[in-house]
């Protein structure tokens, strides 16, 4: 579920792949929820035949045939050497097995926590695509011709479907094409002794050293990394060694930390003054040919010891100068050239800012990045509906991305960098829970009588859902289908972690009579369900609301493991999760057989809640990270993009009542300044955000078709489950 930065604020293992066990340290004991009984073992048979060459043939071709969903008995001494958990497995019910097999599948290490760009989300793809031929849902898409990509209904080549993917741009990447290091005419090893940072700007150049500190503009108690230098004076032609942080004490902790973030606090988490990407502002500002950064030794904090890369520091653009990181094992060889030490050269920086000379040291430094797009598909099938429904359509979808290595969106913060985000509840579940819903109406719709009537059903895993609704947002926009003939949209995010058979269902008010059409399924399925009317919310869902489009969303709820390394598969409740797509399918069938079609009415009141009440807040920094407080107000936007490569923070939705709907804020506009300071990326906007309080009126210069303009906006309270 996508609540990175605009929609919630921001204890790893061992390590990413030191998995712990059900039960243990890091997994949960699952509520006991009501969910479908299991059925009974069957009588012992002897195990069916394995599928014929044929069919081994259609299932790879797309002849829907399916290995078989049964249990076998098993013999009593095999039970007897069982694990507890295989156990458990054994009693869950044959699609109950399936659910918990598709989401161990997706949240498997090798899938790379799925983000957009790696090869892990690829294979998920893959991965859908194949069930989906397996389960006989028909391919929703035709295959573009060459240069071009799948468009809207209609502008998409003439032909019958033939493609189960819909291909769009998920932001861009950067890539590094020359990384090259010396120091005193030693080469250095990229990725080994130094990386080029996605921050840094192109360049081949060689200069003296100077130490700037921790570059650090303004501190507490007039502190300046520039101290001493004369207005207007520049570090031109000196490579630039900077600190990593802030002032610390001898434990290795911020000074600047206490009440008010002032000096003489000290002794806790980074303050504001340590962000990388203002010290970097401010050191490129002075025009050096180059930055290098380190971290500085003893400094208590998890990433004292890690090299960062392009990946890691591409927030907010490029600096017009070549950055680079090195080792603190290079920075302390840098620090010996020049007849001092790193530790030395860190205490005269805790103790007050200034430039340091450092003699004898000459480094050269050869960097250049080159921006690509990032390619991203979502990936859909066909149920065909009878009769005189069939050209009517319901929509059941899930987004499959995630964090992928939690560059993005972690709420570890930068201790998770470069950690693999497994996300199993978010979202491998309800992506399981797409698929396991495509099959079980599969089977409903073959058991039709003749001169049945229903509607096609259309099922989707969105991709690029967690770096902005991009994926939903491309689909409504090129629908393979009339917008008007879309009945609903059923989302399900995160569906896996049902406690106490609680559920929240988003959108009952989306559409006349809905509450009243689902209330029968939703008692029959024993859960307690909290229907919340509103249709909007960070999730994919919210783009076919702000379409005039009936949505319904389920959601079991945050957990203190959401967007962290430790969303692993041992923490879903599987019983609980099917009992969700029980009901959801059952909402569907209803759905999809009604004569009439839901009509579309605009709804109020909350969307969704983002705090789950049985979990502690976390409004408290990650370790190594700047406290900073919840927000309390909302704007009501949500991003079209969270990176593409282009300052400022493109508009996609503007939600009804809200602070920027108020102000006439459109959906396409490009946020550029708050209050006439620029919006470099969404987690900068984020940081205005966080400052503001309700009733402040800001100055917002947006670009709208190429032109800026400054829209005043009255900043709205926060409610619960607001973004």
């Amino acid at each position: 579920m996508n609540h990175r930065c605009a929609f919630v604020l921001l204890t790893l293992a061992a390590s990413t792949f030191a998995f712990a066990q059900p039960g243990g340290q890091g997994g949960y004991t699952p509520d006991a929820a009501p969910a479908p009984a299991p059925a009974p073992l069957p009588a012992p048979v002897a195990p069916p035949a394995g599928p014929t060459s044929s069919q081994a043939k259609d299932w790879t071709r797309g002849g829907g045939v399916l290995p078989a969903i049964s249990r076998q008995a098993v013999p009593a001494e095999r039970m007897a050497n069982q694990s507890a958990l295989t156990d458990e497995t054994i009693k869950l019910s044959p699609l109950e097995q399936l659910f918990q097999q598709h989401v161990t599948t997706l949240s498997n290490p090798f899938f790379e926590g799925r983000a957009p760009g790696t090869r892990g989300i690829e294979l998920a793809a893959e991965y859908l695509e194949f069930w989906m031929r397996g389960i006989g849902l028909e391919p929703a898409y035709v295959t573009p011709a060459a240069g071009t990509s799948n468009g809207a209904v209609d502008a998409a080549p003439a032909g019958p479907a033939d493609s189960y993917r819909q291909y769009f741009p998920a932001g861009r990447e950067v890539a590094v094409t020359d990384a090259r290091m010396s120091l005193n005419g030693e080469a250095l090893k990229a990725g080994v002794d130094f990386n080029v940072l996605g921050t840094s700007g192109t360049g081949d150049v060689t200069g003296s050293v100077v130490s700037v500190g921790y570059g650090i503009e303004e501190g507490p108690d007039d502190y300046s990394s520039f101290a001493g230098m004369a207005e207007g004076a520049t570090l031109e032609g000196k490579i630039a060694l900077v600190f990593r942080f802030e002032p610390m004490d001898e434990k290795g902790k911020s000074k600047w930390s206490g009440a008010g973030g002032g000096g003489g606090g000290g002794g806790g988490a980074w303050t504001n003054a340590s962000a990388l990407r203002p010290k970097l502002a401010a050191i490129a500002r002075r025009k050096p040919a180059a930055i290098v950064l380190v971290n500085p030794p003893g400094a208590d904090d998890p990433r004292v010891s890690r090299l960062e890369d392009a990946r890691s520091t591409r927030q907010g653009g490029a600096l017009d100068v070549p950055i680079v990181m090195v080792t603190i094992a290079q920075g302390e060889e840098i620090a010996k050239r020049a007849g001092t030490t790193l530790m030395a050269l860190r205490q005269s920086a805790d103790e007050k800012g200034g430039i340091t000379e450092l003699p004898g040291v000459t480094i050269g430094v050869a960097a250049k990045l080159e921006s690509k797009v990032t390619p991203a598909y979502n990936v859909a099938g066909v149920l065909r509906g009878k009769g005189d429904l069939a050209d009517q359509y319901l929509v059941i979808g899930g987004h499959y991305d995630h964090l992928g290595y939690g560059y993005f969106g972690s709420r570890a913060g930068q201790r998770a960098a470069g950690l693999i985000h497994p996300g199993a509840d978010d979202n491998a579940s309800g992506t399981a829970g797409v698929l396991i819903a495509a099959q079980m109406l599969t089977e409903q719709y073959k058991a039709m009588p003749e001169g049945s009537r229903a509607r096609s059903i259309i099922f989707i895993g969105f991709s690029a859902e967690e770096s902005g609704l991009i994926g939903a947002r491309h689909f409504v926009r090129n629908l393979p289908v009339k917008k008007e003939s879309i009945t609903a949209m059923l989302n399900m995010d995160m569906i896996g972690r049902v406690r106490s058979g609680k559920l929240d269902i988003t959108g009952t008010g989306s559409a006349e009579g809905l509450e009243d059409l689902i209330k029968p399924m939703i008692d029959a399925s024993g859960l307690t369900v909290r229907m919340l009317p509103g249709g909007s919310g960070p999730s994919d869902h919210s783009v076919f609301y702000a379409a005039d489009i009936p949505v319904l969303a389920f959601f079991s709820g945050v957990h203190s493991i959401y967007h962290m390394p430790e969303d692993h598969w041992w923490t879903i409740n599987t019983p609980g999760a099917m009992t969700v797509v029980n009901m959801v399918t059952q909402i569907a069938t209803t759905m999809a057989t009604r004569p009439e079609p839901l009509k579309f009415k605009e709804a109020t009141g909350q969307s969704v809640d983002l705090q789950d009440p049985s979990e502690p807040r976390r409004e408290s920094a990650a370790p190594g990270q700047p406290r900073m407080g919840p927000v309390r107000v909302r704007f009501g936007i949500s991003p079209d993009n969270y990176d593409d490569g282009q300052p400022g923070v493109p508009v996609g939705e503007v939600f009804p009542g809200t602070s920027a709907a108020d102000a006439g804020i459109k959906p396409g506009d490009r946020l550029t300044k708050w209050n006439g300071a620029e919006v470099k990326d969404v987690e900068g906007w984020m940081a205005f955000l966080q400052q503001a309080k309700p009733g402040d009126v800001v100055d917002v210069e947006v670009v709208r078709e190429g032109k800026p303009q400054v829209i005043k906006v009255t900043l709205k309270a926060r409610e619960q489950g607001d973004r």
